[in-house]
């Protein structure tokens, strides 16, 4: 079963037809208009950068930069489609709880981990600044080793986040989505995180029994201590937090 069929149809007709993976899979292919702009080319550049997952409802462009071209699949049709295809959209994607039309108006932003991150799984165990770094969060924090693994949390001794204890969160598919860094060396700012919209995540979704008791807690130390719990990330409930605890 393809999950997000039913937008196939509204996005074939969007891009002429010109689209990789039509009503075979949720992960589609397409040449990216933004693109085509931008390069001043008066026919698609054929290089499919565009991707398009419906099952997500999501989609990203491989090439444009400054920032990626990235958001929502109601922002992507509401852009390049007419108001009787975005019209249709929102009938289609209102029958999942977790939609909201205010994520058609954000650029989602796209999140890497610093490109100097260490996992603590592969830590050099003789390494003085790697040992920093452990000893932060095992004696200090208390945080125990087999945490540090499940939560795929790593550390920065250079670079940007120098420095940094960096605890990722990944979504329901494994995807990386946004990220917490903090510091370990008692540097201003303490918490330095991505440039990317925190309140259209939940963080690390894909860790979550939803059959379960669920926590809210404040932070992600918290989280890293609270059994399947979920940091707010601030003070607030988040739209997409709310409607997925209903």
């Amino acid at each position: 079963m393809i999950k997000g069929r039913e937008f196939h149809p509204i996005l074939n007709s969007i891009f002429d037809g010109e689209i990789r993976g039509i009503n075979e899979t949720e992960q589609l292919q397409t040449n990216c208009p933004r693109c085509q702009e931008l390069d001043g080319l008066s026919n698609p550049d054929g290089k499919y950068n565009l991707e398009i997952n419906t099952e997500k409802r999501v989609f990203r462009c491989w090439k444009c930069d400054s920032p990626k071209f990235s958001g929502s699949l109601g922002r992507l049709i509401k852009i390049f489609g007419n108001t009787t295809d975005y019209a249709l959209y929102k009938d289609y994607a209102a029958m999942f709880n977790d939609y909201d039309e205010v994520d058609d108006d954000k650029d989602f932003g796209f999140v890497e981990l610093p490109p100097e991150f260490i996992l603590f799984s592969d830590m050099d165990t003789k390494d003085d600044l790697h040992l920093e770094a452990y000893n932060y969060m095992v004696l200090q924090r208390q945080i125990e080793y087999p945490i540090l693994l499940k939560f795929r949390i790593g550390f920065c001794f250079d670079g940007k986040y120098a420095g940094r204890i960096v605890i990722p969160s990944y979504d329901q598919h494994g995807d990386l989505n946004y990220f917490v860094s903090r510091s370990y060396r008692n540097q201003k700012p303490p918490y330095m995180n991505p440039k990317a919209d925190k309140d259209v995540i939940i963080f690390n979704e894909g860790l979550i029994n939803w059959d379960s008791l669920v926590f809210i807690v404040e932070g992600v130390f918290d989280m890293l201590t609270i059994y399947n719990s979920i940091p707010l990330l601030g003070k607030t409930l988040s739209n997409n937090l709310f409607l997925k605890l209903k």
